[in-house]
Formats: C-alpha cells, structure tokens, sequence
C-alpha cells in the first residue's frame, strides 16, 4: 500500500470492535470476519469478499501495531471534536443565512451586520481547511501500515493460515480417517486370547484407537482404525520392533487375495486390480472394516 492510497475505512467499525479491545479481542474479531468474507466462502460474490478480506487484514495490521493503532486513536478523536464543531458552525450559518434573507429585503441593511456575516463565513472556511489538515495524521497512519507490508505481519500470517486450515478441514471428507489411517495386524497361533479388548489395551498408548475388527476365521488378523497419522505410524512402528505381541500384516497381494475369499467373494478383476495401488488398497482395507462391522453387528443382533 503506498503513501498516496486512502483509507477508505475504519478498522474498528469493520472488525466491530471497541477503541478499548484488547489485542486478543482483535485477533479473535478478525477470526470472525476473515471465515466470513474468505474468497472461497463467498464464490457468488468473490471480488466483492476479496476486496473485504483485504480491507479486513490491513485493520488487523493497524490494530495489532501500537504506534499505528495511537495514530489512528488520535486521528478518530480528532475528527470527531473537529466535526462538532463544524456542525455547530453549520447551525450557526443556517441561523445567520435566514437572517441575511430577511434583513436584504430591508432597506436599511447595516454594514456592520454585512460585517459578522463575512466573520462567519471565514470561521467556516477556516474549519474546512482544518479538515483537511488531518492528511498530516492520514500519512503517519499509511507510514506504519507500509512498513507493516515491507516487515510483514507475523500475527495476520498465523490468523490467516489457521483460517485457511478451518476451510481445509471442513472440506476434508469426514470418512477420511478410515481411509487413511487404518493398520492390518496378526499374531502367532499360541495366542489363542485374542480379543478387541486385548487388542485396544496395546494399541491405545499410542494414540486413540477409533475402531477395532477381529477376524478369528481361518487366517486370523485385526483391523484397526486410528483417529490421527500419528497414532497409526506408532502403531506400526511398535509392531516393527516387537514392543508389542502383534505384528504388521505385510501387503502382498497373495494375502489380500486370501482376505477377499473370506469376505467379499464376488469382487471383479478390475477391484482387484485397483487394490495394486496404495489409494486402491486403502479402499479395500476400508470396504473389508465396513462389512466386518456389518457382520459383527448382524450377530450380536441375533444374540440378543
């Protein structure tokens, strides 16, 4: 923004708040009207919100700076004492302007009062100029909000990236985590207690544990589903170096063709053939802990 460019607006009146907010009151106003007028909440009116959005950083920059935020103090004070003034001259020149039209219908008009009306009308001319005196405090303002541009603003890069992460994360699917964190494992045939219970005490230290399928057919394995990467990747790696007594189900595609026969019989050669991708592989790990749920969930119905 340079020096010759107008502030077109009032950072208070645009974050809607207080000339007393504190700087987290600022910080937490500014959350609000940036998810509100983000370019890609507004795509009907795009250019309209990204004009907003960046009328809204800049009152963040003016508001979070002290020496621009007093100037800026100072010049609302003093455009409100200098428009109370002004409107109490503009009374007095209504006032006076009724009384010329009376008295030049007289003949007898005084020079005097010709006089006082020129005194008034100089009084007003002099708060115009004044008006436009306060350009002095514009540039200190502008001044700030320029090297503000050139330093860059830590605390609007931070605002603006944790709105950017909101939006992410409200268009991120919510069966993500099934599809993307999701851990096969087996264990020796001695252990012969195996159960979801058992299985979540292991796993759980690591991170939360969202979902647990046991398969105690044949080819024993589980399946896990963690809440986060993170949790997944402990797992896993506890698995490599045998700090717990399960261990990692490798990826071939021998095995994967063995857990389609026990669950899903009927897949075609193309599904098949998908799985020999990572993503196509998390789709079938997913496909399986859905009909294994289904299939748990049909017997404890016939149970009760």
């Amino acid at each position: 923004m340079s020096k010759s460019e107008k502030l077109d607006f009032d950072p208070y009146d645009l974050l809607e708040v207080d000339e007393d907010a504190t700087e987290n009151d600022v910080i937490k106003a500014y959350r609000k009207q940036a998810l509100k007028w983000h370019p890609d909440k507004n795509p009907d009116c795009k250019e309209q919100a990204s004009a907003m959005f960046l009328k809204i950083s800049r009152s963040l920059e003016i508001l979070t700076d002290a020496s621009a935020r007093a100037a800026l103090n100072h010049l609302r004070k003093a455009k409100q004492e200098a428009k109370k003034r002004f409107e109490h001259l503009d009374s007095k020149r209504r006032k006076l302007r009724e009384e010329l039209e009376v008295r030049e219908n007289t003949v007898n008009l005084k020079k005097n009062e010709e006089q006082q009306a020129y005194k008034d009308l100089a009084s007003e001319v002099f708060v115009i100029f004044a008006l436009n005196g306060f350009s002095f405090f514009l540039n200190i303002i502008l001044f700030y909000i320029e090297r503000l541009r050139k330093a860059g603003s830590k605390i609007l890069q931070q605002e603006r990236e944790k709105v950017e992460k909101k939006i992410r994360e409200e268009r991120m699917p919510a069966s993500s985590s099934h599809l993307d964190f999701v851990l096969k494992i087996k264990w020796d045939e001695s252990m012969t207690n195996v159960s979801e219970e058992l299985i979540r005490e292991q796993f759980e230290k690591f991170g939360q544990v969202e979902d647990v399928i046991v398969n105690r057919g044949l080819k024993k394995f589980a399946i896990l589903s963690f809440a986060s990467e993170e949790a997944m990747s402990k797992a896993k790696a506890a698995c490599d170096d045998s700090a717990v007594p399960f261990r990692y189900a490798s990826d071939k595609s021998k095995e994967r063709d063995q857990t389609t026969e026990t669950t899903a019989k009927s897949d075609s050669t193309n599904e098949y053939l998908d799985r020999t991708t990572l993503k196509g592989h998390l789709r079938f790990e997913s496909d399986i802990l859905s009909r294994m749920r289904e299939a748990a969930l049909k017997q404890n119905a016939t149970k009760q």
